[in-house]
């Protein structure tokens, strides 16, 4: 059973498709409208000049870049307003997190889970990225390579900046369901003592 579960932001997969239709745009402008940007130089017949022509080439390398990676963009994002698929589970059994690839999910059973937190990285002089960490006992049962993640020691350190709900809260609601689980654990090996003690 599930009992929380965690989205991509519908706002970010926005922004990324809008970022998308922009790169697109601006291929259309620079192969073929050519409102802002300059035409190749052409002679006084019409024809490209050397020059125009290593315009052209220059232009066509541009466009088709920003024209693939901008239909990439807006692909993602389609498919991400659309398919609602939950980047964080939180279940009876454990966490479960999309670092395994787009559609793969990799789970954590609460067992091997030590603690929940959450923080923040920053990388390469940017903003400090929200990051949630699972620190976990035995990091060898799980992939070494993540999507969207990355290991430090037993640390499972994932990156929550595209998530709908802070990695604040994420871990709040990780460490409720871990507790109950352990109370319950807890709890059935107590029953499981007291009916195997004999009667005097």
């Amino acid at each position: 059973m599930v009992r929380f579960n965690v989205d991509r932001s519908p706002l970010r997969q926005f922004a990324i498709g809008l970022v998308g239709v922009l790169l697109i745009l601006a291929a259309i402008e620079i192969v073929w409208v050519h409102q802002i940007t300059l035409e190749p130089e052409t002679d006084e017949s019409g024809q490209l000049t050397t020059r125009g022509q290593a315009r052209r080439r220059v232009d066509l390398i541009w466009g088709s870049a920003f024209l693939v990676t901008g239909a990439g963009l807006l692909v993602v994002s389609l498919a991400g307003l659309v398919r609602h698929e939950s980047v964080v589970e939180g279940t009876e059994d454990g966490l479960r997190l999309r670092v395994a690839g787009p559609q793969g999910m990799v789970s954590i059973p609460w067992d091997d889970v030590i603690a929940v937190r959450s923080g923040s990285v920053a990388e390469d002089a940017r903003l400090a990225v929200p990051v949630l960490y699972i620190d976990v006992e035995n990091p060898d049962a799980y992939p070494p390579d993540l999507w969207g993640g990355e290991w430090e020691g037993n640390t499972m350190r994932v990156d929550a900046e595209s998530w709908a709900i802070a990695p604040e809260e994420v871990a709040v609601r990780a460490r409720i369901e871990l507790d109950r689980y352990r109370r319950d654990h807890a709890d059935r090996a107590n029953g499981e003592d007291e009916d195997r003690a004999p009667y005097v």
